[in-house]
């Protein structure tokens, strides 16, 4: 899909992977749970978040 502007972060533009259609993504269910569909996740990644910085990151008080 290429480089595609998204939101405010360190970078301008992001790689984002090709999304699938409208109405593709399905839950599933694992041991009784609800569980995400696999085909249709991560949708954007974003390289200024690794396994090192997770504390600052994404798992930071506050959001």
């Amino acid at each position: 899909m290429g480089e595609i502007p998204v939101g405010a972060g360190p970078q301008s533009t992001y790689t984002v992977q090709e999304q699938p259609p409208a109405g593709s993504c399905h839950y599933r269910v694992e041991k009784g749970e609800p569980l995400q569909d696999l085909k249709c996740n991560p949708g954007a990644t974003s390289p200024a978040v690794t396994q090192t910085n997770l504390a600052m990151t994404i798992c930071r008080k506050g959001g």
